[in-house]
């Protein structure tokens, strides 16, 4: 008999035989195409297929024992192409649901990742259905043997473009922007051109190389602070350069120095270059930086490079980051860069030079630095957390706790709440003690994950204290409640007036001041917060900007009428507005019977007139307008319920009663279709719908049609009419009183 022990035995040997392995599926938008990615295990094989219902597909792993997390899916990308993503029960499949009329295509990248791309296009013809291989694709061990049918017929994986090359393409190429199709030959002339332009500026010495190879990693499996065991981040492995490339272009900041290409491969920063621990001890402020600076200068005044690094290094040990910056400035031609970047870190400042960016992935010490310097990474940037969270328990004490609460909160933020919590667990065991600084740091972990109710009592608890951390947990716990829509408590908004004044010509004076304007505005105290907006002349004007987007975005949302129309109409539309906050204020000025005023706020505020939500707003307007076919135009190559809906609202405006018929049939609105088919006459399809005064008034019509259609003068014709004028009489009554004006 296998006792319980054993049995625990051999589920922490071999866990992968006792729990499911669940695969990540990672999410991103790209202009004209929304893009999922799933890490499939090594060796599997895939397939990529029309779902049986109209607008779904279905991806299929052949592994066995899988699951699939889809957890932050949706954190990443709206609902405009994909309105769900399902995986079934104990299955391997994963279901996509598109909302819109789309295409779903699939690629194998690095041997395991899936890449589906869905993007706007027509579904494949009945005779390409035949084929289950036209609508999908599938690769396994075989696929270089592989026969392709369908529209792309071969043997072998497909060709694709140059994956370490950018993807320039025009609107005439979108047709061949897809997995499998040859780029055009102008496409591949231009890369071609850019490799040539690249060669010309290293060798002009323009770029400069990064040749030091990329060290191989293991994934690792990690066991936190509770004993449980958790699997390694997805990508906690090392990754090649084209993962790195892929990353970066998936930002849409061209400034995060995350974003930034390096041309010759990726590399880490070295880890005798990280050693703190031989940089000095923790009293180094009373022994070792004095007997340094006295070896700073040398023979005529000359700065010992040597000493001054020596010195920088000690400062960066003890966390005196502000200090080492200052002597690194003293020969800046012949600064270290890793310890300027370190300098600043330790201070909470991020890597602005971008001296560890790109090597989160990295099985040393870089990993550390590299996450910890970032603000927000590339979307399916891998994280080594094993090497990170090794890195940190080497630290000395003193900058594992300066710099653990960061660290922690940089985990929570990319979605690893797991090691969020092992950070700060790890740091409390360390020192023995939970200090304010963890408490805080637990708190924004706590909100990132979804306890708001935890956060927010924790914060208030630290701002109502006359502590160092009380102005930032005021201004965060502001935040909180202003993006959940909760009243904020009077004591707040009072402390965060007196904090707004106190700290008005300190750094932290714009910060203090704008979470005041989001108190009133939470508690919608309008008048003083607009007020407060219109007289700070001496705010930073980016920050002012912000609150008044916030604000008329408050009053648009939550404002009653009064508010709105006395703060939106009576100032007029604003330049410089989140194209989100813009489309709200238009909305609620139709639904308030102000087309015009919605209009001018369209037109005049200046945001972009591509986007879906701006050309449905503009089409609410113009047929609140009654300019339907204007709203035509407006809606044209848009797919969706709602598109049918207005269209439907536009043709009826054109007396194209037919079409609205067809719409409201399509949409499933019985009570529309009905109207629309009595107004277009069709009085079979009014008759035998649910019965009442227009389905009764159709029969009539239809059976006097009858009745009259071959008639000629005669006794008999006399007797039908005089039969039936009592119950034409009722139902001519019935559908007067139903179809009654009311005197509103």
């Amino acid at each position: 008999m296998i006792r319980p022990g054993w049995l625990i035995f051999f589920g922490l040997i071999l866990p992968g035989s006792l729990s499911a392995q669940s695969l990540p599926v990672k999410s991103g938008e790209h202009g004209d195409f929304t893009r999922i990615v799933v890490t499939i295990p090594d060796g599997a094989s895939w397939s990529l297929a029309r779902g049986q219902e109209p607008r779904t597909y279905r991806l299929d792993v052949g592994a066995d024992g899988i699951s699939f997390d889809t957890s932050t899916v949706f954190n990443r990308i709206d609902r405009s192409r994909i309105s769900a993503l399902n995986a079934e029960p104990g299955g391997s499949n994963l279901r996509f649901e598109l909302s819109c009329d789309c295409v779903a295509t699939g690629f194998l990248h690095q041997e395991d990742m899936v890449v589906v791309d869905v993007r706007q296009g027509s579904e494949p013809t009945d005779a390409d259905a035949s084929d289950p291989k036209s609508t999908g694709l599938s690769f396994g061990a075989n696929a270089l043997s592989e026969i392709r049918l369908g529209s792309a017929p071969g043997i072998g994986p497909m060709q694709r473009m140059n994956a370490l090359l950018p993807s320039f393409l025009s609107e005439q190429f979108h047709a061949d922007d897809q997995p499998g199709i040859v780029p055009a030959e102008s496409t591949l002339e231009f890369e071609r051109d850019l490799a040539e332009q690249l060669a010309s500026a290293a060798t002009g010495g323009l770029l400069r190389a990064a040749l030091r190879p990329v060290p191989a990693g293991k994934p690792h499996d990690l066991e936190d602070d509770m004993g449980r065991e958790t699997h390694h981040r997805e990508g906690s492995d090392m990754r090649s350069i084209q993962d790195s490339l892929e990353a970066a272009w998936s930002s849409d900041d061209p400034t995060n120095p995350e974003a930034r290409i390096r041309i010759g491969g990726q590399a880490c920063v070295d880890d005798d270059q990280l050693d703190f621990n031989s940089w000095g001890e923790d009293d180094a402020l009373d022994t070792l930086i004095p007997s340094l600076r006295v070896k700073l200068y040398g023979e005529f005044d000359r700065i010992d490079e040597t000493a001054l690094k020596e010195i920088a290094r000690a400062y960066v040990r003890i966390g005196f980051g502000a200090e080492a910056r200052a002597i690194l400035e003293l020969d800046a031609e012949s600064g270290d860069r890793v310890i300027t970047a370190l300098a600043g870190m330790v201070d909470g400042l991020p890597d602005g030079s971008g001296v560890f960016a790109g090597q989160t992935a990295c099985d040393g010490r870089a990993a550390l630095w590299s996450l910890l310097g970032s603000r927000e990474l590339p979307n399916a940037t891998p994280i080594n957390v094993p090497a990170i969270l090794r890195t940190f328990e080497e630290l000395p004490l003193l900058l594992r706790n300066l710099i653990g609460p960061e660290l922690s909160t940089r985990f929570a933020r990319e979605g690893d709440v797991n090691a969020a919590r092992s950070v700060l667990a790890r740091l409390e065991r360390a020192t023995g003690d939970m200090t304010e600084d963890m408490i805080l740091g637990r708190a924004r972990v706590d909100r990132i994950d979804g306890a708001v109710d935890e956060a927010r009592h924790v914060l208030n608890e630290i701002a109502g204290k006359d502590g160092p951390n009380a102005v930032e947990a005021t201004i965060e716990s502001i935040e909180l409640s202003s993006e959940n829509g909760s009243d904020i408590p009077p004591r707040m908004v009072e402390l965060t007036a007196a904090y707004a004044t106190e700290l008005r010509q300190t750094d932290e004076g714009p910060k203090m001041w704008l979470a005041h304007a989001r108190a009133l505005l939470s508690n919608r105290r309008y008048d003083e917060a607009f007020a407060s907006i219109d007289s700070s002349r001496d705010i930073p004007p980016e920050v002012l900007e912000s609150a008044l987007g916030e604000a008329m975005s408050a009053v648009s949302r939550i404002g009653d009428d009064v508010s709105f129309l006395k703060r939106i109409v009576g100032r007029g539309p604003s330049r410089g507005l989140p194209p989100e906050t813009v489309i709200s204020i238009a909305d609620r000025l139709i639904a308030l019977g102000m087309p015009e005023q919605a209009e001018r706020w369209l037109t005049e505020t200046g945001i972009s007139t591509a986007s879906r939500p701006y050309r449905m707003s503009k089409a609410r307007t113009l047929v609140a307008l009654a300019k339907p076919e204007e709203a035509e135009i407006a809606l044209i190559g848009l797919q969706g319920d709602d598109v049918l809906q207005l269209r439907a609202e536009a043709r009826r405006q054109m007396g194209d009663f037919s079409y609205v018929q067809t719409a409201y049939e399509r949409l499933g609105q019985e009570d529309g279709a009905r109207s629309a088919a009595w107004l277009a006459g069709d009085w079979p399809t009014v008759a035998n719908g649910e019965a009442g005064a227009l389905s009764s008034a159709a029969a009539l019509a239809e059976s006097e049609d009858a009745v009259f259609a071959d008639a000629r003068p005669s006794l008999q014709l006399a007797e039908t009419i005089a039969g039936e004028s009592s119950q034409t009489r009722a139902t001519l009554e019935e559908l007067l009183a139903t179809t009654q004006l009311t005197d509103q």
